[in-house]
């Protein structure tokens, strides 16, 4: 920047150099041709014979008194030449007109030379001021993936303690069921009581490490989540189909209102499993003879699915709890029934990845309304 401005100083200053330059020669011309009209004067008085040399020397040189110019303007007035140009005064106008374009011009380029260097130093702030934003968009964007590694590495830790966590209670009381099923000390009865819950465990296990396995491959973003245009009603049917069993067995009736289809922008697998997740949570902790609505419905940017239960409820004071990874509930009924706490993190991942959002809400009398929202294909 510095040599930019010390080159740009050089060259104003060259051209001062050369519009000074001009201007003397110009000069120099101009009394060059003043001389060589004095010298046509003194000739053409030489040629008249009315005077001698010295004295037509003497009357070039000589200053005239005040009383002299003016009977010189006198005669000129008498004869016309008040408005009329001498040889001199062309030759004073046609340089003057000389010099006043050397300074004009002189005056442009240097003007020029300053508009160009002003634009060029604005261009220069200008580019300077982008890659200080791209440095600053760089180091926010290294202290972000910095943050998220930090906060990658506690989630693993907390992750690990979590599972670790989760998985003792089942391990101990599967282990202390078999002792007790594979133990003589006990009547058959009890025997059988206690291999049974050891198969309550064991599927409270597979439950747990299945979510857990989906979650992992979430996180890690081993899987990939690829949408597409498909139908809602076709997803939503699918995943009726694939819990009516359970349903029926609780008799619970599944009723599917829908007021337009839509074709959202989604994972069809992944979408199921989310839609599956709040379904079958439905279904779990639904009385029996119970109805559970799936209403379907279309809005400008987005589908709305909402799945109406006549359970329990959620307590408001663990509305925003029900999404946390192995979150069961503080009710004795709730927190006594068969599941992994996990269905609801992982719909909650899935949906928010697709650029959907999942809402929970009162169902008045009694119940859950659990609102999904999807992307609509465009």
């Amino acid at each position: 920047m510095g040599q930019r401005r010390s080159k740009t100083l050089i060259l104003i200053f060259l051209l001062m150099i050369i519009c000074g330059g001009l201007l003397w020669l110009n000069s120099q011309r101009m009394q060059t041709a003043i001389t060589n009209e004095r010298d046509i004067l003194i000739g053409q008085l030489a040629a008249t014979g009315e005077f001698s040399e010295a004295e037509i020397i003497q009357l070039i040189t000589t200053d005239f008194a005040e009383e002299t110019r003016a009977t010189g303007q006198n005669l000129s007035a008498k004869y016309g030449l008040t408005d009329a140009l001498t040889p001199q005064q062309h030759i004073m106008q046609n340089y003057q007109i000389v010099n006043l374009v050397i300074v004009g011009l002189s005056f442009l380029l240097m003007a020029t030379i300053l508009l160009w260097r002003q634009r060029y130093a604005k261009k220069i702030f200008q580019k300077m001021t982008e890659e200080l934003a791209h440095q600053q968009e760089q180091l926010e964007r290294t202290t972000l993936q910095l943050q998220r590694q930090s906060n990658e590495g506690n989630q693993v830790k907390e992750s690990i303690t979590d599972i670790a966590h989760q998985l003792k209670t089942p391990v101990a009381s599967l282990r202390l069921s078999m002792e007790i099923a594979l133990s003589e000390n006990y009547s058959k009865a009890e025997r059988e009581s206690f291999a049974k819950q050891t198969e309550v465990q064991i599927n409270k296990l597979d439950l747990m490490l299945d979510g857990l396995v989906k979650i992992s491959q979430l996180e890690a973003e081993l899987i990939c989540l690829k949408p597409q245009a498909y139908s809602l009603k076709k997803i939503v049917e699918e995943v009726i189909n694939g819990l009516i069993m359970k349903a029926l067995q609780q008799e619970i009736d599944i009723e599917l209102e829908q007021t337009a289809d839509a074709v959202v922008f989604v994972d069809r697998k992944w979408t199921r499993e989310a839609i599956g997740n709040v379904l079958e949570n439905a279904i779990k902790y639904s009385p029996l003879h119970s109805v559970i609505l799936v209403r379907l419905s279309a809005l400008v940017t987005y589908a709305l699915i909402e799945i109406l239960d006549e359970g329990p409820g959620i307590p408001k004071g663990e509305v925003n709890l029900i999404y946390q990874r192995f979150y069961r509930g503080t009710e004795a009924e709730t927190s006594s029934l068969e599941g992994s706490g996990v269905g609801l993190y992982l719909t909650r991942k899935i949906i928010e990845e697709q650029g959907g959002v999942v809402k929970m809400l009162p169902r008045i009398p009694e119940g859950s309304n659990f609102q999904l929202t999807l992307p609509l294909s465009r």
